[in-house]
């Protein structure tokens, strides 16, 4: 989704990451990064504690777009209309590349 396939290993390395692969973006860094580990951590006890089985890891994806958009709601104007349209490009980027795979697992059996 994010077109690489270098993932960092720890909060320094994703600031590093952010910085490199999302240039002139430093407002959002933090946001982006909490809102990635929050859906995990969300998804994750919903897995573990009320044992409801993810239907798809895109889920995250789609929790943190969700993230994203809601707390846009407390930045400034501007910025709040940039982080919005960040969170809806990541959703659609999400959305497409679950399509892809859904194609390739029904005509090969595997994604």
């Amino acid at each position: 989704m994010f077109a690489t396939e270098q993932c960092p290993d720890n909060l320094w390395e994703a600031y590093v990451w952010c910085y490199v692969f999302l240039p002139g973006g430093d407002v959002f860094y933090t946001a982006g990064i909490a809102a990635i580990c929050w859906a995990i951590w969300s998804c994750r006890n919903r897995v573990t504690f009320e044992h409801i089985p993810l239907k798809s890891p895109f889920e995250c994806i789609f929790s943190a777009c969700a993230l994203l958009c809601y707390w846009a709601g407390m930045m400034k104007q501007e910025d709040a209309a940039t982080l919005r349209t960040g969170g809806e490009l990541l959703k659609d980027n999400a959305s497409r590349l679950m399509r892809i795979c859904a194609t390739a697992y029904q005509d090969e059996g595997a994604c």
